[in-house]
């Protein structure tokens, strides 16, 4: 309905090629239009949510005495739930199109029943780091900022196992893992142990939230 609206000059008239008829559409393409229809109350009360986040950050330290008083970092959380179809996911990549063109760091993992929780979270955690390699913004000091919590977080071992987690960090960490394959031992199967592996999870998730900017981690398809 949207390609009739937009685009009604390919659905007015015939073609003689029905596959370059149908091409033309677009229908089976992937789209980067963020127009939505009947969800601006759910757009608004979680936009309202991202921008109370964002304030916070911003805002000096000093100035906030929630956080002055507890040292710790603001978070919010919103759960959309409806049957399906009904555009829970629409909504959440309107707000994640409008926070990615702002300084977010955007984290975003769509579960999937065939695929076990855990590889789906560390494919999506992949995904995250690999776009330092695809650019770097001069004056951008996030990815630094990240890199030294991660690395001041966890030993020789921890690390190779963060590298099995996250196999891009071989890429952007070579001379941290030149290290890791001279000094340590094997470190086994990553899932031996759950509270290990927890408590990787917890670190790479901590290490976000040391950048000094907003964070927004959108999972979809959790039940």
């Amino acid at each position: 309905m949207i390609q009739m609206k937009t685009h009604p000059h390919r659905f007015l008239h015939d073609r003689t090629c029905p596959s370059k008829a149908l091409a033309d559409t677009a229908l089976f393409q992937q789209t980067t239009d963020a127009s939505l229809y009947g969800r601006g109350r759910e757009v608004r009360l979680i936009t309202n949510i991202a921008k109370k986040v964002a304030t916070h950050v911003s805002s000096p330290p000093d100035s906030d005495p929630i956080a002055r008083k507890t040292n710790q970092f603001l978070c919010e959380a919103a759960f959309l739930s409806g049957r399906s179809g009904c555009g829970k996911s629409s909504v959440v990549k309107k707000l994640l199109t409008s926070c990615n063109t702002t300084d977010w760091l955007l984290l975003t993992c769509k579960f999937d029943r065939q695929v076990a929780p855990m590889a789906t979270i560390s494919k999506s955690f992949n995904n995250f780091f690999e776009q330092f390699l695809l650019r770097q913004h001069p004056g951008d000091d996030s990815f630094g900022k990240i890199s030294q919590s991660i690395t001041s977080s966890v030993d020789t071992d921890g690390f190779s196992q963060l590298c099995e987690i996250v196999p891009v960090f071989s890429r952007l960490f070579p001379k941290s893992m030149r290290y890791t394959r001279s000094n340590s031992s094997s470190s086994g199967n990553v899932g031996s142990g759950r509270n290990r592996l927890h408590y990787l999870f917890h670190i790479l998730l901590k290490s976000l939230f040391s950048a000094g900017k907003p964070v927004l981690i959108a999972l979809d398809d959790c039940k």
